[in-house]
This record gives structure tokens, sequence and C-alpha cells, in this order.
């Protein structure tokens, strides 16, 4: 988690770089995939603090993701319409280009 932090937000202060972690739709991918992750410890800590059962434990994922979700699509809808997240990358198209 840490080197995730450290290394996203060191990376963002080099001015070739900039904000394309938080832009570019290649580098989004690990981004949520740190969040959710993030987010499944968030809901092991409510179990183990609360002392959930595995029943329970479902239904706060369940509650956690659900919300998640929804603010995520918000933040999307809102920057999405003015042009925020930039277009795939020549190397990323490339791969679905019959050669």
């Amino acid at each position: 988690s840490l080197f995730y932090i450290v290394g996203t937000a060191l990376a963002t202060t080099v001015p070739v770089v900039g904000w394309a972690p938080f832009k570019s739709l290649e580098q989004l991918g690990p981004c949520f995939v740190f969040l959710g992750l993030q987010l499944f410890a968030f809901c092991e800590y409510i179990r183990w603090k609360r002392g959930l059962a595995r029943e329970e434990l479902w239904r706060v994922r369940g509650i956690v993701f659900g919300v998640a979700f929804i603010v995520l699509a918000i933040i999307v809808s809102l920057l999405w319409p003015v042009g925020y997240f930039g277009p795939i990358s020549s190397r990323v198209r490339a791969l679905f280009v019959k050669h």
C-alpha cells in the first residue's frame, strides 16, 4: 500500500508525468485494483473490530462496495464530459489492430 501511494505521489511530481496516473485509462486499472484491495482491508477491519460472522461480512462488503461504486460512478460521470480522462494510448490500441 505504501509503495503504491509513495510511488504514485512521487511520479506526479515529475513534470513529464504530471497527473497521468489519474487521467490515463490504462493507468487507472491498477488504481482501481489498489482501491478495491483497500476496501477489502477496510471490511476485514470492520469484521475484526465488531466480531462479525462470515454472513454479516458479506453484507458489510456489499454495502461498502455499493457505496464505493456509487461514488465512483458520480465522479466519472462528472469528469468524463469535460474530457478529464485521456484516450487509450497508441501502444494499447496497437494490441487490437490486425497485423
